[in-house]
């Protein structure tokens, strides 16, 4: 109580705890006094050593600048951190907001924000440093680094919960980010201002990670949030537009695309969710693995060509591999199975191919099947049946069709699961308007014996011709 009495009361005094009031002012008053004479530029001198402090004790391996205004925020491809500048107001975050979202490299930029700058207390700094040098008393240099070194802590105190807001960019548009700083008093000024610039510095890192900003690269999160939403609308997309995307879609982490991009986008391609090329070639692991056990021959070294795609060395993202390399890689299959199970099957077992109604088609070893019918409708739902009760597993597709509607006649051609169900889909509208289809369907599946509830099924489609290809095996 009696030191708040100190601080409060000008013309108290005391030595060796003893109180008095006295017609002299006392040091509270001096420094009181002393600070008002100190200059708001002096004032801003103490504040900016202090941000400098700060923004080197911040570890992250961004680019860190002060920013005065808006304009000092720069629109490039490089991750940087801007803390505010003591000597600049806050700033009118809707501004803010609006000059961050429309820039192009909108996910390269966070800023640290602070609420106003304690001036008034860093005056305090000012005037102590001269009152130091003036004072010979050794009571009142004892009082005076007393009351210093509470209005020091002070000061730090208010400067650390100051930049207490960041400024992140986001898939919805830039956040503004409360940091927790848990700032604790009671340490030396020197030890105190270590730790509270380390409290924010926590702050910021863990404000970051928090909305998985600052995150190491996974390459799951990656297909997830970025590539498969691209995918789904476009065929590739180069790695080059990838790694500018680092730096433009907030839907990412802030994590420079390096070899961290390379080696996520081959874990991917090894789980078999894309695939990679380099222009000529690929890099589909799956089916190179599948193909070394293949016979060698001219068209197994032609697949061996065609997926001789280093991941270090690829250009592009894919889904998928083109049609044509899909189509030799089953050829290739084809070819190699009389071989293969030559050697496997005893001299009395014999295996043919055959094409029957899949009706029929019970003990067949599928490969394909093939639907022809005119009702677009009818070749639609058994498409999605095929999908939904899972008898086969779908591979590839294609189709042929023709559409007649009085002297004008058109033909389409298809290839690939999603393209032939567009066509049908297409037919199915044209032929409820008028005119009639003629569809020719193929669909690959994963080799299987037709089960007896895939050759009931096909029986209630009696307007369609469903039959299978495959291979059947006869004993002696």
């Amino acid at each position: 109580a009696l030191e708040e009495l100190l601080d409060r009361l000008w013309y108290l005094s005391e030595e060796n705890n003893r109180y008095w009031f006295s017609a002299e002012p006392n040091i509270n008053k001096i420094l009181e006094e002393r600070r008002a004479t100190v200059l708001a530029e002096e004032a801003y001198e103490v504040l900016e050593e202090e941000a400098e402090r700060l923004i080197k004790a911040i570890d992250l391996p961004f680019v860190k600048e002060f920013a005065r205004g808006v304009n000092d925020i720069r629109d490039e491809k490089r991750f940087r951190l801007y803390v505010w500048h003591p000597r600049a107001q806050p700033p009118d975050k809707e501004e803010l907001k609006k000059a961050l979202e429309r820039s192009t490299y909108r996910n390269s930029v966070v800023v640290l924000l602070h609420s106003g700058m304690p001036v008034e207390q860093a005056k305090y700094i000012k005037a102590c440093d001269a009152l130091r040098e003036e004072l010979r008393e050794s009571s009142q240099r004892q009082r005076l680094e007393s009351l210093c070194e509470k209005r020091t802590l002070e000061l730090y105190y208010a400067f650390y919960q100051s930049y207490n807001k960041l400024a992140v960019p986001m898939p919805h548009g830039v956040d503004f980010i409360d940091l927790r700083v848990e700032l604790a008093r009671g340490e030396a000024p020197g030890r105190a201002a270590a730790k509270f610039r380390e409290a924010v510095a926590k702050a910021v890192r863990d404000a970051l990670e928090g909305v998985a900003k600052y995150v190491p690269l996974d390459a799951q999160f990656l297909h997830d949030i970025y590539l498969s939403k691209r995918l789904r609308h476009v065929g590739s997309i180069d790695i080059a537009t990838i790694r500018e995307d680092f730096y433009r879609d907030p839907d990412l982490p802030m994590v420079e695309p390096g070899r961290a991009l390379t080696e996520a986008l081959a874990k991917l391609a090894e789980n078999g969710e894309i695939v990679l090329s380099c222009g000529n070639s690929w890099y589909w692991p799956q089916v190179l693995r599948e193909i070394r056990s293949l016979p060698e021959g001219e068209e197994t070294a032609r697949i061996r060509e065609l997926l001789n795609c280093d991941p270090e060395r690829a250009i592009s993202v894919m889904k998928e591999v083109p049609g044509e390399v899909k189509s030799l890689l089953e050829e290739v299959k084809r070819r190699a199975r009389p071989a293969a199970a030559a050697e496997a099957t005893p001299a009395a077992v014999k295996c043919e191919d055959v094409e029957k109604p899949l009706a029929e088609g019970v003990g067949v070893q599928a490969r394909s099947l093939v639907v022809v019918g005119s009702d677009a409708m009818a070749v639609l739902r058994f498409l999605e049946q095929l999908r939904r009760l899972g008898y086969f597993q779908l591979v590839d597709a294609k189709a042929e069709a023709v559409f007649k509607d009085g002297a004008v006649e058109s033909n389409w051609t298809a290839r690939g699961v999603g393209e032939v169900e567009k066509l049908v889909k297409y037919l199915n509208m044209l032929t409820a308007e008028g005119g009639e289809a003629s569809i020719t369907a193929t669909f690959t599946v994963r080799e299987r014996e037709v089960p007896q509830e895939a050759a009931e099924h096909a029986k209630a489609f009696k307007n369609l011709d469903i039959r299978v290809r495959g291979s059947v095996c006869r004993g002696a």
